[in-house]
């Protein structure tokens, strides 16, 4: 069976989606021997296996016209017998004797709408919508994710198979160099939008509470200019900004010291696809707290350790809770985290997936 991936988003920045995409395609093509894969892209700057280009601009307007029209000139010419969506859209029409699927991943464009263009939000929800119709499976990284599904596009559950992803093998090592990054105190949290992630609720919860003066606030993660002088900005108007350290995107083996040495690692998010830095931060002996919405009930086991995103009040108690925690009690958290996150691994996911392309090949789900 030959099987093409629309892996297109993966020519991005190296991050969320790009990431799982990459991870993966990686062990699928490490586990499945008896299927081609054949990877589609506008550009080959990045690529996971065997890829066809499509040449075209790296623009919005490029990537609009790959995923909805031409992308067909390469499933046609490679004969493929299943299509993968990987960058969420499958093209128009849809080519006789070809099977179609498409991985969700979150759909926070439409629990936030504020925070995006009405041009994107028109043109997602129809995208979206047509290609959920025409699929004939769906995969969705969580059980959050397919409620969305089916509650916004009415999409039937019956079509829907969750596949949790898993956690990079490089995460269940011990860093390289266990001298701490940062040297003083610190809880840490990762982000890409700060809104969004709700890092401007953890900053005030900071700065109300005496438990937390000894602490540093480190926050690692790809952000724009804007949105880190936003985080400067609330920093000095609170009075904290001597306690706040802004990294910015930082490498693998940074990412697990600064897991591996932190009090707590802290994941404040209004809404989560899945919200993997949570299990990373466990297998790296990391306590964690999270909101309590979306996803994030199914990658925290620990009831006790969430919070209402909305209410800093409830934000600040549990962090001080954590922080109190006798040695004996948060070597237990540790340990019981361990035991949970051990579950998410690649080879789960990638097997899992192969399974459904072994499914769509025999009709199972059509």
């Amino acid at each position: 069976m030959r099987i093409g991936i629309n892996s297109r988003i993966y020519q991005n920045k190296n991050s969320g989606v790009p990431y799982y995409v990459y991870l993966l395609f990686s062990k699928i093509l490490e586990l499945d021997k008896k299927n081609d894969y054949l990877f589609f892209q506008t550009q080959l700057n990045k690529t996971i296996g065997k890829t066809e280009q499509f040449k075209l601009p790296d623009t919005l307007w490029g990537a609009v016209l790959f995923d909805t029209f031409l992308i067909h000139s390469l499933i046609r010419r490679n004969k493929v017998d299943v299509v993968h969506g990987a960058s969420v859209l499958l093209p128009v029409g849809k080519k006789r004797g070809v099977k179609y699927t498409m991985t969700v991943y979150d759909l926070a464009f439409l629990h936030f709408p504020k925070l995006y263009s009405a041009l994107y939000k028109v043109y997602h929800t129809y995208s979206i919508g047509r290609s959920l119709k025409k699929a004939d499976h769906i995969v969705c990284i969580s059980e959050s994710t397919k409620r969305d599904v089916v509650h916004f596009f009415g999409t039937s559950e019956k079509k829907i198979s969750v596949i949790y992803p898993g956690i990079n093998d490089i995460f269940w090592t011990e860093p390289e160099n266990e001298q701490p990054i940062v040297q003083e105190p610190y809880f840490f949290s990762v982000t890409t939008h700060p809104s969004r992630k709700n890092i401007f609720s953890v900053l005030r919860a900071m700065a109300g509470s005496d438990q937390l003066r000894n602490y540093t606030y480190v926050i690692a993660g790809l952000m724009s200019e804007g949105h880190q002088k936003e985080l400067r900005s609330l920093a000095e108007a609170l009075h904290i900004s001597e306690r706040v350290k802004l990294l910015g995107f930082v490498s693998e083996e940074q990412l697990k010291n600064l897991y591996r040495h932190a009090a707590f690692f802290i994941y404040p998010s209004f809404y989560e696809g899945f919200g993997l830095p949570v299990i990373e931060s466990m297998a790296q002996h990391c306590p964690v707290l999270s909101a309590d919405n979306s996803s994030l009930p199914e990658v925290n086991p620990h009831r006790e350790w969430m919070f209402d995103a909305k209410n800093v009040p409830e934000i600040t108690q549990v962090m001080e809770r954590l922080v109190a925690l006798s040695s004996e009690k948060r070597q237990q958290l540790i340990e019981t985290n361990l035991e949970f996150a051990s579950q998410f691994t690649w080879e789960s996911s990638a097997q899992k997936m192969i399974e459904v392309f072994e499914s769509l090949k025999d009709e199972h789900y059509v």
